[in-house]
């Protein structure tokens, strides 16, 4: 991991994660782009117990989706969840993200 300082350069196809409070990603995020538009499209990649918990906090204001690779898992998922999409399949798969649009999505969260 680096630190940047202010002789820190990022450059094209660099990698870069942020990790910040949850009181503080709104300050942080602003400062790296201007909020232009509302997110409502999530596709989130692992329904474990932290996709799951995403997926149910955000399912009443935004349109979810969670592609999970165990059937009893999505069998969970779906019994649980109101509102989220759930999907078999592997997150990996060119073909389903296709089909599922991911080209359309807003935010991708892969919590596997």
């Amino acid at each position: 991991p680096i630190i940047p300082r202010g002789d820190t350069i990022i450059e094209a196809d660099d990698e870069v994660f942020f990790l910040a409070a949850r009181r503080d990603i709104r300050a942080v995020m602003s400062e790296l782009r201007k909020v232009e538009r509302d997110f409502r499209r999530v596709v989130i990649a692992g329904g474990g117990n932290i996709g799951e918990r995403l997926a149910e906090h955000l399912e009443h204001s935004h349109q979810v989706k969670i592609i999970e690779h165990s059937l009893e898992r999505c069998t969970t998922l779906s019994e649980r969840l109101d509102r989220t999409v759930v999907l078999h399949g592997s997150a990996t798969s060119k073909r389903l993200l296709e089909e599922e649009n991911i080209e359309d999505c807003d935010i991708f969260c892969a919590l596997t």
